[in-house]
């Protein structure tokens, strides 16, 4: 499945772009309306705990899910220990894991 993360910092910021991207390309589309620099994103850990092999992650831009290029790197290892794709849409980044998804 491809599993969209969506983010914006304020109830009055726009999803549109970042929803039709992903819209098309995605299962599930899960929102989230907090700052990047908050302690806790819980809809962001329920949808990275939720992931299975074989699973892609699939986000708008790099600052929607992460706080910045060091965490990105960080949980993209996480995710390929697990077997989880990547997607960076705006990007045009996909991070394929070692893992192929049973038939």
């Amino acid at each position: 499945m491809k599993i969209g993360y969506l983010r914006v910092s304020t109830e009055d910021q726009n999803l549109a772009r970042q929803a039709d991207a992903l819209r098309p390309i995605c299962d599930e589309l899960h929102v989230e309306t907090l700052s990047a620099v908050a302690k806790s994103r819980p809809i962001f850990e329920a949808v990275v705990a939720s992931l299975a092999a074989g699973d892609t992650l699939v986000v708008w831009d790099l600052d929607r899910a992460f706080r910045n290029t060091k965490d990105a790197l960080i949980h993209a290892d996480h995710l390929k220990e697990r077997g989880i794709n990547f997607q960076i849409t705006s990007l045009g980044v996909e991070a394929a894991s070692a893992v192929q998804r049973k038939p």
